[in-house]
């Protein structure tokens, strides 16, 4: 008969070998493992995809896992998956391969026993973190030596909910066990809801989100070569309001307390209720371009093009070697000044320098002083005139802050860190695409996100309680389909109206709501 190691893991992962007899299986204990087994733990898990559907508070969460046996020995587990501290659980179901499994759900009292016995046997204190948390334990065996086993589970939840917000949370934090990083970690989330979707926010990862609508977004989270460290958190709140606001606060006692405010405007918004605007399009056609690049570029800007509104004003600057505007300055976007840019930019060929620091200089200028967006479409590979360190400093001393800057980085080869710099410092963000993605869904979602504002020059009033360490101290706009989030700390507390002041087509505007402060 082969030896076998009986190991105990928390899937997500913890990997803990245990030393104690099994009825058919011989055990052995972590000192009788191959000579040849080097790692802290004999499993790793290769990837995680983590599929959640949210429909009105109930969260569905569907996982695929593949764990790897890191040694020359088969081994059987003992999976424990703990669910998340309080999470009222519904339904749980889990298949190896294709096969359903037998399983036991432990409420939180007999996960507490687990948990304590392991740490005692094991000396693992880490494991003391999930004391509270109900979990679910099954068996699985056989997993060849060297060789990977495929598990797939899924449970139902009802959602924690406050004040309007929803919270969602999936465990995480025992990645740190895994021998290795995974190789891929992905979070697919798709939310519904029957009152309209504010504000979405993870207080934990860099989510990408995506509204379909009023009452539907999509949200993702996508890392390779990650061990994870804490577990992934979800919040989304729901209203009736056009601009729902929502209040999360922190504080110990004796203390002065944290805050986060999120505001988001509703998605379906009248063509009338959109606040005219100013945009630069600055179109790099240089030789690093060629290619694929360039199309999907060109693509984006004609789709930008197509879309302004009758209030607009805009301009278009391309450049290689040298800067070339298609105006000297603003124009209305009416159908002439439309067909007349479109027409300029599909003539444009992939060939020259990247004067960078000049088109971006011009653009600058254009705008003198209104509220403009400038947008940014380009590789972000400066070879002609100062470089990209030089580009950031000069953009500090000349930007001034009636300018926004939005960058669309297109292709592989991309100055990330040069784009996410200049876009970050200037009220903007930067969105890119690789050669394969459909670059229609794509710029949609980045161009509705920073051309559509519902309020302008916007000012917030906390009434009676006393906010302080306000970030960002300065907020340009709030634009359809976006979301602003307001970090500070506040000394007093109680009952309060928090008053958000704006303008909104020459007439100004004012939304109030009644809250607490703890």
């Amino acid at each position: 008969m082969k030896a076998i190691a009986q190991v105990s893991i928390i899937i997500l992962a913890v990997f803990l070998v245990i030393s104690t007899s099994s009825a058919n299986h011989v055990p052995i204990s972590r000192s009788a493992l191959p000579s040849d087994y080097r790692g802290t733990q004999p499993y790793s898990i290769k990837y995680d995809y983590i599929q959640v559907r949210i429909d009105s508070g109930i969260a569905h969460t569907e996982v695929e896992q593949v764990l790897r046996n890191e040694t020359n020995t088969i081994l059987e587990t003992e999976t424990i998956f703990p669910f998340p501290r309080n999470a009222a659980i519904t339904k749980y179901r889990m298949w190896m391969g294709d096969n359903p499994m037998e399983g036991e759900l432990l409420e939180k009292d007999k996960a507490k026993a687990v948990y304590t016995e392991i740490v005692t046997k094991k000396k693992d204190p880490a494991l003391m973190q999930f004391v509270g948390a109900s979990a679910f334990r099954s068996s699985v065996y056989p997993i060849p030596p060297r060789g990977e086993k495929k598990l797939r589970f899924a449970y139902d939840e009802t959602l924690h909910y406050d004040s309007g917000v929803y919270k969602y949370e999936y465990v995480l934090s025992t990645g740190h066990f895994s021998a290795k990083p995974f190789e891929k970690l992905v979070i697919e989330a798709k939310i519904h809801s029957k009152t309209p979707i504010k504000s979405i926010y993870s207080p934990t990862h860099d989510i990408s989100v995506s509204r379909i609508d009023d009452c539907t977004a999509e949200v993702k989270y996508e890392a390779a070569n990650i061990t994870p460290e804490m577990n992934f958190q979800l919040y989304y709140s729901v209203s009736l309001d056009d601009i729902g606001l929502n209040l999360m606060t922190y504080k110990e006692q004796g203390k002065d307390g944290y805050f986060l405010l999120m505001a988001t405007p509703k998605f379906d918004i009248k063509l009338e209720d959109i606040v005219g605007k100013d945009v630069i399009f600055v179109f790099d056609h240089s030789g690093s371009m060629a290619g694929e690049k360039i199309k999907q570029a060109r693509g984006a800007l004609e789709f930008c093009l197509n879309s302004l509104n009758k209030k607009d004003r805009f301009s278009v600057i391309t450049f290689g070697t040298v800067v070339e505007p298609l105006n000297n300055g603003l124009v209305k976007a009416d159908e002439e000044n439309v067909r007349k840019a479109l027409d300029f930019v599909r003539k444009m060929t992939a060939i020259g320098g990247t004067d960078i620091h000049s088109a971006l200089t011009e653009a600058i200028k254009q705008a003198g002083s209104s509220d403009a967006e400038i947008i940014f479409l380009t590789d972000g590979m400066p070879t002609i005139g100062p470089k990209a360190e030089e580009i950031v400093r000069n953009l500090q001393q000349k930007m001034g802050k009636n300018i926004r800057l939005f960058n669309f980085g297109v292709g592989y080869n991309v100055n990330t860190h040069f784009l996410d710099i200049i876009s970050g410092e200037h009220g903007g963000f930067t969105t890119y695409v690789r050669p394969e993605e459909d670059i229609e869904i794509k710029v949609s979602d980045f161009y509705s996100k920073i051309t559509s504002p519902v309020l302008k020059n916007i000012a917030f009033d906390f009434g009676d309680i006393v906010a302080y360490d306000i970030y960002p101290r300065e907020i340009p706009a709030i634009f359809k389909g976006g979301q602003i989030l307001i970090f500070g700390r506040y000394k007093s507390n109680g009952s309060t109206e928090i008053t958000l002041k704006g303008r909104s087509n020459d007439a100004d505007r004012r939304y109030v709501y009644k809250t607490s402060f703890p």
